[in-house]
Order: C-alpha cells, then sequence, then structure tokens
C-alpha cells in the first residue's frame, strides 16, 4: 500500500518512500551481509526526518510509513536466513536505518525561525546545530496556522531521502578475577601529561588480546576497586568485567578459556594472571559497583615503627582490634583528585607477625575503600585511630598487598 500521491515527483506525503520500500529493504540487508558480523539475531531501528511527524499529522491517508518499512524490512531480513529480535531475549546486532530529506529539513527550520522568537532560537542549542529536535517539531505543532502547516505539503519537493545504514553489536560483558604478581602496574593507563608511567597496566595486559581476538571496535575495564600501583593483588584476584564494544565476532567460553590459558597466564612478564574468565551479561556490572561498597578486602603489609616494640605490646594494641570504626580524612595524597570529606571505615580483625623491635607483618580485613597506608601512618591525624596513634610510634608502612577480596 502506498499513498494516493505517489505517482509522480517526490511525493510530500511520505518523501516517495512508499515507493521505495522494496529497494530500501534490499539496501538494509546487503549492508547486513557485508558487515562481516556474526549475527544471532538482529534489532531494527528507524530514524525518520523530524518533518514526517508533521506529514503525517496533515496526511489524508491513512499509511504509517514507518511500520510499513519496518515490516517489509524485517521481513526481507527474516526470509534471508537472520533471526530478528523479540521481546524478552537478548539484543545483539543493531541494524539502524537512518533516512534523512535536508530539503524537507530546510523547509521545516523556515517555519521554525518564522514562529518563533531569535531569543528563543539562540536557546534551542540542537537548532543552533542545524538539527531540528522532537521539542522543535511539537512547537512548530502547537503554534503554527493550519495555513503555515498545510504549505508543508503543498511546496514540491525535488530531491529525494537519503539512506544511511548503521551496523553495531551491543556491548559483550566477560567477567574474570585478576592477579597481580609486580609492583609498579596500574590498572588502567596511568598517563601524566603524554608520558605513560608504569611497567604496563593491568587492562592492557587483559583486554587487548581478547578485543584482538574478537574484532572489538574498543573496550571498558571495569574492576571491583582498584589497588595502588605499588600494591600487588594475590589470593583468589580481584573481580571485574570486560565490557568490548562492537566486536564482530562473538566470545564463547571455550574461546575465552584459551585465551586465558595460552596467551595471557604465558605472558614473558608474568606480572598479570586471570581465572574465571567467562561470558556473562549486563547485570554483571551491577554486581561489580555493589561489590565496590559492600565488599571486604584481606591485607597483608611490613610496617616500620619508629619506637622500639615487643610481640606483647603488638598483641595488647593491635590484635584484640575487631569491627573498630575509624574516620578518615581524604587522603592529602588524592586530595587533587577527590572532594575532602570523612569517611567511616571498619577494621574488621588485625594480627601481627612480630620481626625485630622495629618491624612487623600485618594482616587486616577491612571495609571497601579503607585506605590502608593512611590507617598505617596516620596522613598528618587525617585518619583516627590509627596504627601510629595505637602504638605511640610514628609507623610507616613499607609493603602492601591485597590477599583477597571478598564480594558480600
Amino acid at each position: 500500500m502506498s499513498c494516493p500521491q505517489c505517482q509522480a515527483g517526490v511525493c510530500s506525503h511520505c518523501l516517495s518512500l512508499c515507493l521505495s520500500v522494496d529497494i530500501i529493504a534490499e539496501k538494509v540487508l546487503s549492508a547486513l551481509c557485508e558487515s562481516n558480523y556474526q549475527v544471532l539475531r538482529v534489532s531494527l531501528q528507524l530514524n525518520l526526518p523530524p518533518s514526517f511527524v508533521i506529514r503525517r499529522r496533515l496526511s489524508t491517508t491513512n499509511v504509517d510509513v514507518k511500520e510499513m518499512l519496518r515490516s517489509k524490512i524485517a521481513k526481507h531480513i527474516s526470509s534471508n536466513g537472520f533471526e530478528l529480535h523479540s521481546p524478552g531475549m537478548p539484543e545483539d546486532i543493531v541494524v539502524e536505518l537512518q533516512v534523512t530529506h535536508q530539503e524537507a529539513e530546510d523547509q521545516l527550520k523556515t517555519l521554525f525561525q518564522k514562529i518563533v522568537p531569535t531569543t528563543r532560537q539562540s536557546k534551542n542549542k540542537r537548532h543552533k546545530n542545524n538539527d531540528m529536535s522532537q521539542t522543535d517539531v511539537d512547537i512548530i505543532l502547537k503554534r503554527a496556522t493550519d495555513e503555515d502547516l498545510q504549505s508543508i505539503l503543498e511546496t514540491s519537493l525535488a530531491t529525494e531521502c537519503a539512506l544511511h545504514v548503521n551496523i553495531s553489536r551491543q556491548s559483550v560483558f566477560v567477567t574474570g578475577r585478576y592477579m597481580k604478581f609486580a609492583r609498579g602496574v596500574s590498572q588502567s593507563p596511568w598517563t601524566i601529561g603524554n608520558e605513560r608511567h608504569g611497567s604496563g597496566c593491568v587492562s592492557d595486559f587483559i583486554a587487548l588480546d581478547i578485543e584482538s581476538k574478537y574484532s572489538a571496535e574498543s573496550h571498558k575495564f571495569h574492576g571491583a576497586g582498584r589497588e595502588d600501583i605499588d600494591v600487588r593483588m594475590l589470593g583468589n584476584g580481584r573481580p571485574f568485567v570486560l565490557e568490548l564494544i562492537n566486536c564482530k565476532v562473538l566470545p564463547t567460553d571455550e574461546g575465552l578459556m584459551a585465551i586465558q590459558e595460552n596467551v595471557i597466564n604465558t605472558n614473558e612478564a608474568g606480572s598479570v594472571m586471570v581465572r574465571e574468565l567467562k561470558l556473562s551479561d549486563k547485570s554483571c556490572m551491577t554486581v561489580v559497583v555493589a561489590g565496590e561498597t559492600n565488599k571486604r578486602k584481606q591485607y597483608s603489609a611490613i610496617v616500620w615503627s619508629a619506637k622500639k616494640l615487643s610481640k606483647l605490646e603488638l598483641e595488647k594494641k593491635l590484635d584484640c582490634i575487631q569491627d573498630m570504626e575509624i574516620e578518615q580524612n581524604t587522603p592529602v595524597r588524592v586530595l587533587h583528585r577527590r572532594t575532602s570529606m570523612y569517611r567511616t571505615k571498619i577494621i574488621h580483625s588485625c594480627r601481627c607477625e612480630y620481626i625485630n623491635s622495629h618491624f612487623f607483618i600485618m594482616r587486616l580485613e577491612a571495609s571497601a575503600g579503607t585506605y590502608i597506608k593512611e590507617f598505617v601512618h596516620g596522613d598528618f591525624g587525617r585518619t583516627v585511630p590509627s596504627v601510629g596513634s595505637l602504638l605511640d610510634s610514628n609507623t610507616d608502612i613499607i609493603q602492601l598487598d591485597v590477599e583477597a577480596v571478598i564480594m558480600s
């Protein structure tokens, strides 16, 4: 079914899309076949020119051009072996058909400028960028006279629509845990000015091989918190989510396991290893974000004390700690990028191993977000109480490791 006006020239009701339905459907199918994506199912998105809202409102026909296009394209795609997305199913490939018509757009802008004051236009950033928004169309429908609106249909058009097909894949999520065995490795690239610091980063060690294997456009690395560059991540590792952006090949658990065992974990540097690498869905992001505030972490630290200490003193003043609240103001070392504020944290447990009168190993479990270095040396009184204040001594941390991340 097409508009009665679609007989000669460019139809002012449907911009002659009714006559081009078969051609458009074939164009979309060709773009999908030539995209080199591994396809499970296809979702369709159709974006028509803003003036279509007005043209359909004024049209005397019952033709829904957008629905007719969608139906024809969907039928053409499915008849050629592609499964269409259904409600309740995970989305995979998104085929976006963008229909534009510059002449009709200019016509709409002229009408907008006629009925909207200049001061209002200057505040409309989308209009300044030469894009008519849905808000602009609503204003035209509300303020324009019937004669103004009718002139849109009565004005002849000389050009046809331009069609743009964009194909992309919804983000694919991979979860796992990483261990970091070397100091000097950051979680994500650490750049100061134009210079990268450290001897690599966790995200590059893990993500670059996976990104390349599955032809992803890019990636985002989401860790359940992060350790400092000079802190090792040991034990069962830190949970992370790797978000693959627009990958052409779909990962599989078997393929990810092969990358884990044969590529990442056999890297010559040996500074980063992963475990439990597997496919997931977007819900895994909720778990990681919640873990940033709900998790506990276990640490081991080598601590120095200016005052001579005995085993008994460590037992009486530190080993007895259980669910002790501390107040931490934002550390001096991160004030340049964090808001200055007090946070209440909990030291759940602490056990010390005596080395000599000035050194001991401290193993503790703390709530998420606790600044362990500052808990040891006190950060000029910004963390209260601290190991230093409890021992009545100047103390400092020599070395710190994360031994476990416990997700509650």
